[in-house]
């Protein structure tokens, strides 16, 4: 097992390409989707809630960082005036399938939910080990 001071090294990862996103996004150069990065901000937000719940530790600093990215790149595409808001049928399937398996894996009672739980008890993701 990894020491936990890696995620670290995986902040700073995230951080680089972030910098340059971000300087992109506010000069103009690319066109970000508003609804994307909104969507994309709310999963590790999610899974950073779910992990200080169940005390996961500095491991948490992680997802916080997608988070907070995503809602960076979010709120500077309000800044950049060839940003757009745009849903297509492929984001409503995309986000239906989503929301459908996600409730799925968290029903007790699917039967291929335990499976999901195993793997993550037995190889200590999700969890504190």
């Amino acid at each position: 097992m990894l020491n936990e001071n890696f995620v670290f090294v995986g902040l700073a990862l995230n951080l680089i390409g972030f910098l340059s996103y971000l300087i992109d996004t506010i000069r103009g150069k690319i066109k970000p989707n508003k609804v994307s990065f909104a969507l994309w901000s709310l999963a590790p937000l999610i899974v950073f809630f779910a992990e200080i719940k169940q005390g996961v530790g500095i491991a948490a600093v992680l997802p916080l960082s997608a988070a907070l990215v995503t809602v960076i790149i979010f709120l500077a595409s309000f800044v950049n005036k060839k940003a757009y808001w745009k849903l297509g049928i492929f984001d409503f399937l995309c986000g239906s399938l989503s929301g459908w398996f996600t409730s799925l894996v968290y029903n007790p009672s699917w039967e291929c939910s335990h499976i999901f739980r195993h793997i993550s008890r037995r190889t200590g993701l999700f969890t504190n080990g």
